[in-house]
């Protein structure tokens, strides 16, 4: 099968939708399928791989990890045409997720979408005095393009029900991007406390995403300040993003500069050897429709504490493989401070969170996509 993914997120940017469409290449390439990738151009970026195509794109100085594409006015039709592409998978509904639509529309393609994001929720992030209006927009947007879908992936059964909300018709599937576990494993702590210089004793919290307002992070801190009152602990933040000077001034402020660590952005495999030295995981993110981070950090063998909403609530069990907390920051402290406390009650919980993450299996997810793909020709062919 040829695949066209185009998507406004791609390598090297640090985002789930990058790292996702990235893992599903991977596998379907291992399969024996060719896959294209259409994605905004990074300068000075080497390709790695073969078959991408890269669009000319702008940044803001708000959002350096996240490229806007100039408008596609005159496409190369015919060299996309040469590709004799079957199917269409696109993981945005602007931009070249749009561009991607004009290209199934105009080669009678089958198109697959991926609703990664939740666009109502980052509005009122980002936009809060318009997020009544824009929210609204987005929805009547993402329905017309929806609906023009031959077949929709939602990356959790929450967000599926969500977007169906929104007046979807096309069917609906549920399917999460999977993980290479055997890519993670536990790993040295004291090599860790080395190499960052954490001097301060104490267990190790660990928080893998993007510093943005989306993720809850002040949530996290302010918990944090809590916490650490009771427990002798320390919180690592790996990642980077728009509001990372906010919060090491937040940091600076409350004077726990010794106790809280910003290592930025760090290549994947560095990241892997960090969740297998941790004690603890912690997600305050309400807005992520699944959350890729959590079952990697199950899979190195951490508990996550995160919000009962969306991806999460789907991925983690309750008591079971992790502990999921209401959105306030008394229930989340609690929880956190019971796992570093309860040395039994973690250690159960990591036994199942092992199990849980080899669900994800990416060689098991990616037979899931191609059956999804497999569906959407014959929905296709049916209209």
């Amino acid at each position: 099968m040829k695949i066209g993914i185009f998507t406004d997120s791609y390598l090297p940017a640090p985002t789930g939708v990058a790292v996702s469409v990235e893992t599903f290449r991977q596998s379907l390439v291992k399969l024996g399928h060719e896959v294209f990738i259409f994605a905004p151009k990074f300068k000075n970026y080497r390709e790695k791989t073969t078959n991408i195509f890269r669009f000319p794109a702008f940044f803001l100085p708000v959002r350096k990890d996240a490229p806007i594409v100039w408008p596609i006015i005159n496409p190369n039709f015919q060299q996309i045409e040469k590709l004799q592409l079957d199917i269409i998978h696109t993981m945005h509904f602007f931009s070249i997720g749009s561009f991607g639509l004009k290209v199934a529309k105009r080669f009678g393609l089958p198109l697959v979408h991926t609703y990664h994001t939740n666009y109502q929720e980052y509005v009122k992030s980002y936009v809060p005095l318009i997020s009544s209006i824009a929210g609204s927009y987005m929805i009547y947007k993402s329905r017309k393009y929806c609906n023009q879908c031959d077949l929709i992936i939602s990356p959790s059964p929450s967000m599926a029900k969500i977007i169906k909300s929104y007046g979807i018709k096309s069917e609906i599937e549920p399917l999460p991007t999977g993980i290479e576990t055997k890519n993670f494993f536990p790993t040295s702590q004291e090599e860790l406390r080395k190499k960052y210089a954490i001097r301060s004793e104490g267990k190790l919290l660990l928080f893998v995403g993007r510093l943005g307002e989306e993720k809850n992070i002040t949530f996290l801190l302010e918990s944090f300040l809590q916490v650490i009152k009771k427990v002798d602990v320390n919180l690592i933040l790996v990642g980077s993003g728009p509001s990372i000077e906010k919060y090491k001034n937040f940091v600076i402020d409350h004077k726990v500069e010794k106790k809280v660590y910003f290592l930025g952005f760090l290549p994947k495999k560095e990241t892997n050897i960090i969740f297998g030295a941790c004690d603890l995981f912690v997600f305050p993110s309400i807005t992520d429709t699944q959350g890729i981070v959590i079952v990697e950090a199950m899979a190195a063998g951490l508990v996550p504490v995160a919000m009962n909403k969306l991806g999460p609530s789907d991925i983690i069990t309750d008591e079971y493989d992790g502990l999921l907390s209401d959105l306030n920051k008394i229930d989340f402290q609690a929880n956190i401070i019971e796992l570093l406390t309860n040395n039994n009650l973690r250690q159960r919980l990591a036994k199942n969170a092992l199990k849980t993450a080899q669900k994800y299996s990416q060689d098991k997810i990616v037979e899931k996509l191609v059956h999804l793909y497999e569906k959407a020709e014959k929905n296709h062919q049916s209209c």
